[in-house]
């Protein structure tokens, strides 16, 4: 693992701390060997970003987030220096070339991190194409974490974080895209309606 990921890593365990918040990981994965990663999450909170560093805290993981954050004073340098993907979705041709600049990373053995909701909402919303045509490109396991809160992260008793890490999908062995996109979907669904 770089030291860079390291350096992440720590900084979002630091940051969990900082808010009083702790995290739980239920279910565990190990990374198939010569095989492509691409872990799909839910988009409820900016948290979820520290929460999933934390998770995957022995793989080099790189994110992908939106265009328009790298606009943002401060966050923009935090998102450079983490070596985000940009990924502009108002136009459609930046867009895939956003997608195949990240598709090649991924062919190279990068795990990456992507929220396909697209943006954060406290119910499930509906799921953009883009990871899902990244993993058939890429021959990837698709792996899904879901993210749930029990208390405010902000509040002052802090959050239970629970990150549930579901059953991967092989790519390989899925022929449609929107079959991919509904398994996603129904696992997070039924977490949803978990009220555990």
């Amino acid at each position: 693992m770089s030291s860079l990921n390291l350096a992440i890593i720590n900084a979002s365990k630091n940051i969990i701390k900082i808010f009083n918040s702790k995290v739980s990981v239920k279910g565990q994965y190990n990374l198939q060997q010569n095989r492509n990663h691409i872990i799909v999450c839910n988009h409820t909170s900016i948290f979820d970003i520290p929460a999933s560093y934390a998770t995957f805290n022995k793989m080099n993981v790189r994110m992908i987030a939106r265009s328009s954050l790298f606009k943002i004073p401060i966050l923009s340098g935090i998102l450079k220096a983490a070596q985000t993907f940009s990924l502009n979705r108002k136009n459609n041709e930046s867009a895939l070339k956003d997608l195949q600049k990240v598709e090649n990373e991924i062919a190279k053995g990068q795990i990456t991190w992507i929220c396909p909701e697209g943006t954060r909402s406290v119910k499930l919303t509906r799921l953009k194409k883009g990871a899902f045509m990244m993993a058939k490109k890429t021959e990837a396991i698709i792996l899904p974490i879901y993210i749930k809160y029990h208390n405010k992260v902000f509040s002052k008793v802090g959050s239970k974080i629970e990150v549930s890490i579901l059953k991967s999908i092989d790519s390989n062995k899925i022929t449609e895209i929107a079959h991919m996109m509904k398994m996603v979907s129904d696992m997070w669904q039924e977490k949803e309606s978990n009220n555990d």
